[in-house]
């Protein structure tokens, strides 16, 4: 029974192998970053777009075109469950285009490569908040460690959470706990702002990530992402 349990276990270990290196090939390369070297060259544009819930083949809304540039910034609204979010994730690259859709970035397919972090980035309702200290959330997917620390100091100033820095012990201290444990609602979406500010992309998909912040407040960040050179997609429920 023993050594039946243990060839159980490599089986399930195989498969599991299998699974990731299959998953690995599905995930989508990073594009080089653009050749646009004036914000006014820079465009995002749509045509063609169905927009079909992957489970269940749902119709949201078809041949969806659009267009964003520097003084034409892009606001998606709807009630829940309208495909907005999935929309963005096509916008992103990060799911397949069909049909005759085309999503292009500064001329380019975005669906054939992921766009380059300095070009677009995608802030969710939800911010993912690395392993490390409060330098390493604002900089990930790069190491705290190897960045400017006035910087970084900045970017969380901006959002309005620089008292971070002192109440933590500094950016590179580490917590005992998990970040999203520590940190308010608020104070992870304002981290996911400062995120975008630090690496300044051309683009920016802002997918939620105000929603537990005051509308006030909100106004102030949205500045701070304008002011540092980014073109922002908003993906909002509420319009004002």
């Amino acid at each position: 029974e023993a050594l039946a349990g243990v060839v159980g276990s490599a089986a399930r270990l195989s498969e599991f192998a299998d699974g990731l290196e299959h998953a690995a090939t599905m995930a989508p390369t990073t594009a080089a970053k653009s050749t646009a070297t004036q914000k006014s060259d820079r465009c995002i544009s749509a045509s063609c777009v169905d927009v079909v819930a992957p489970k269940g083949g749902e119709v949201l809304a078809l041949s969806v075109s659009f267009e964003v540039k520097d003084g034409k910034a892009l606001i998606i609204t709807g009630p829940n469950a309208t495909g907005k979010s999935l929309l963005a994730s096509f916008t992103a690259g990060l799911r397949p285009l069909t049909g005759d859709a085309s999503l292009r970035l500064d001329g380019l397919q975005i669906s054939a490569e992921r766009p380059h972090l300095s070009d677009l980035l995608l802030i969710p309702q939800r911010a993912y908040l690395a392993p490390g200290g409060l330098g390493d959330q604002v900089s990930y997917p790069l190491p705290g460690a190897d960045q400017d620390p006035g910087t970084l100091q900045k970017c969380l100033d901006m959002v309005g959470i620089g008292y971070l820095v002192e109440r933590h012990g500094g950016l590179e201290a580490e917590s005992e706990l998990p970040w999203d444990e520590i940190l308010s609602g608020g104070e992870q979406q304002r981290i996911g702002m400062a995120r975008c500010i630090f690496h300044r992309p051309g683009f920016a998909i802002l997918d939620e990530c105000s929603s537990m912040v005051s509308q006030d407040a909100e106004l102030g960040l949205y500045k701070a992402i304008t002011q540092a050179g980014t073109i922002p997609i908003t993906v909002s429920q509420r319009l004002s």
